[in-house]
């Protein structure tokens, strides 16, 4: 987080490890988890802007409100979507319960066309 945000280790309160996953075809792993922070969102965007280390893995950051239905809308409206989506989706379930998220999904996609 310090390399991609900026953000110290006093920067946030939780980290909540949500599931793992594996490509076997390359024998990668990943952790996925969320990470409530203690910053604004534009605290966070001046940290990415004034320099970070790996600033150029990033072209831009969203601010998008984290609830099922802006999440929701903001990957179907970006299709093709790339990355995340397990640990997205894992985030919401967690904070929202899996009814819920299923639903929001499935009506912003319906709204989508996708």
């Amino acid at each position: 987080m310090a390399e991609e945000l900026g953000l110290l280790e006093t920067d946030y309160s939780e980290i909540q490890m949500l599931s793992l996953s594996v490509d076997t075809q390359y024998a990668l792993y990943g952790l996925h988890g969320l990470v409530k922070v203690n910053k604004r969102a534009e605290e966070i965007i001046r940290n990415w802007q004034t320099g970070v280390k790996d600033k150029q893995e990033n072209k831009k950051l969203f601010v998008v409100p984290f609830t099922p239905s802006a999440i929701s809308w903001f990957v179907v409206s970006h299709q093709p979507f790339s990355g995340g989506l397990i640990s997205i989706y894992h985030s919401l379930v967690h904070e929202f319960g899996k009814a819920q998220v299923n639903a929001t999904i499935s009506h912003a996609s319906q709204e989508e066309g996708c």
